[in-house]
């Protein structure tokens, strides 16, 4: 690795991005509109489990790699399939997420969790799999 300040923190930067892409393209994905949770009992730090932040971790990467996959192909889609594509996103991505013990709602509560709380991020991140981030100092 490279011996760049940021270098060695770059883990930080794409989970933050896959926290908020995922959460957004699962709603668009879904053609839902979902409304913000007013103070869920589950946004305070202690209100989720870590093996429920530990279920999330693991489908935050595959539900990106899904996003990723499905991306280009939308973009280069005739209108006339895109809807079709958008719902095999996300199909694909409700199966990542259920696979890995999380309902939907449980998923986007703890990603909107994470967003607004960072202490609930910096747990969320340390569950994450050793092959999705790269150590830090």
């Amino acid at each position: 690795m490279f011996n760049r300040p940021h270098a060695k923190q770059p883990w930080l930067w794409a989970a933050a991005i896959a926290l908020l892409g995922s959460s957004l393209t699962l709603s668009q994905a879904f053609g839902q509109t979902q409304p913000p949770a007013n103070g869920p009992p589950s946004a305070s730090p202690a209100g989720i489990s870590d093996q429920k932040l530990k279920e999330a971790a693991a489908a935050i990467p595959q539900v990106e790699g899904i996003r990723q996959n499905y991306e280009e192909q939308l973009a280069q889609a005739p209108q006339g399939d895109k809807q079709r594509l958008q719902a095999q996103a996300g199909d694909e991505m409700k199966k990542a997420i259920s696979d890995q013990g999380l309902s939907i709602a449980e998923y986007n509560s703890i990603l909107q969790a994470a967003a607004q709380n960072a202490d609930i991020r910096k747990r969320l991140i340390q569950q994450m799999p050793e092959q999705d981030r790269t150590p830090g100092p």
